[in-house]
């Protein structure tokens, strides 16, 4: 089980540094244009001493004393947003758009609001407009090649992150952006190539590695994939996704031990991770701790009631144990979710059969062969059936026809 990473669009750099103060004049009976402008100054520098509150206090003053002040409207539209307040932010974004044309970062900041609400084309829009003002507004590129890319404009999203890049060669996240794109068109080294410089820029980044290592796996090196998910670790010990990749590997590598405290490590840090669950779960069967591992499957469910493989584990994980009815109400529930699958089929026949309920069986084992015609396992455990009830002659069909699907089945 491997994860995609996702590097979240950025949505603040450096937007104070272009909305700086303003000159005010300092005079007895001051304007409240005046008056304004100095409420908005002291809004910046309350954002220098990372004052957010204060800043949107200062900024609101700014308006009151000014309701045209379109600055002061995108500065507080831009904290709000870093706040998460994402209606009042675009209601101050928007209106500072339409107060004054050309303030870059208040498309830009409206762009992330779009962004955020999955309206792609408004994003892709705004950030359009943000570049026509600031034409080397690197991050805005950045940002709109993640939009394109989410509208399916491979192209387009490349071209937008390798101009961000030109535009600021140390721009770690649009190596990483590109990576992205580059792996969704297949170019594998090419997206490595480009987490390589990211790691160079920031290599103190935890995804970073995560990344690469996702696609070190999926070029065939594992040992660099398996180094690169604890490089991420190391530098984020609450790093999920990276504990979940670094299981898998463990376990193709048959470290089933490190696998399962990977897993283990990954369930205290998210919780409701029916995924962490399952794979543990699968991994506890591997060492016949059938008891854990249905308590395992039984938490997956919990988390998503419609995972038809934890039932598909669970009743297997029954099987093992001799408790057939249980498996059965496992199996038929896994085909209600998913009633094409021809194993699930040959599961519940199997546990049918070995209750001797042959009728049930031979039905089960019907439908898995016209599901999976090549499904020799099921010919044959049909051909016992035959054989129990009398069909001698259709065993013996079965049995050879298995034989023929493989070689390790033998007929008597």
């Amino acid at each position: 089980m491997i994860n995609k990473r996702m590097t979240k669009q950025q949505k603040f750099i450096a937007f104070l540094v272009l909305l700086c103060s303003i000159p005010s004049a300092m005079l007895v009976g001051q304007t409240k244009e005046e008056l304004s402008r100095q409420h908005y100054n002291k809004g910046v520098e309350k954002i220098n001493s990372r004052d957010i509150t204060g800043a949107i206090q200062e900024f609101t003053k700014a308006i009151a004393e000014d309701p045209n002040f379109a600055q002061a409207y995108a500065n507080r539209g831009l904290l709000y947003y870093q706040n998460k307040n994402a209606k009042d932010a675009f209601s101050d974004l928007s209106t500072s758009i339409r107060l004054k044309q050309d303030i870059p970062q208040a498309f830009f900041g409206r762009a992330g609001i779009y962004f955020d609400r999955e309206q792609f084309d408004s994003a892709i829009a705004d950030y359009t407009k943000a570049i026509a003002i600031s034409p080397e507004y690197a991050t805005a590129y950045n940002n709109r090649s993640y939009a394109r890319l989410k509208r399916g404009d491979i192209a387009g999203a490349e071209t937008d992150a390798t101009k961000a890049i030109q535009i600021t060669p140390s721009f770690a996240n649009a190596y990483n952006n590109r990576s992205n794109i580059r792996a969704a068109k297949g170019d594998i080294q090419g997206a490595i190539a480009d987490l390589d410089s990211a790691i160079a820029i920031e290599p103190a980044l935890s995804d970073s590695y995560l990344g690469r290592g996702v696609l070190r796996n999926k070029a065939g090196n594992m040992e660099g994939a398996l180094a690169d998910f604890t490089k991420a670790i190391e530098l984020n010990p609450s790093n999920v996704n990276a504990y979940l990749n670094r299981s898998t590997i463990r376990s193709m590598k048959g470290d089933e031990k490190g696998a399962i405290a990977d897993l283990t490590k990954a369930i205290e840090l998210k919780g409701k991770d029916a995924t962490a669950y399952y794979n543990r779960g699968i991994l506890k069967i591997n060492n016949k701790e059938y008891n854990q591992a249905i308590a395992d499957f039984s938490s997956a469910i919990a988390i998503n009631p419609r995972f038809f493989e934890a039932f598909s584990a669970r009743g297997s994980a029954y099987a093992q144990m001799k408790n057939s009815d249980s498996a059965i109400i496992d199996f038929t529930t896994a085909i209600s979710f998913n009633p094409a699958n021809p194993e699930l089929y040959f599961y519940r026949g199997t546990e049918y059969a070995g209750k001797g309920k042959l009728d049930n069986a031979l039905t089960d084992f019907d439908k898995a062969i016209s599901l999976k015609p090549t499904l020799a396992i099921a010919y044959y455990n049909r051909g016992v059936v035959k054989q129990q009830k009398g069909d001698a002659k259709g065993a013996d069909a079965d049995c050879k026809k298995a034989a023929s699907l493989d070689a390790s089945i033998t007929c008597n």
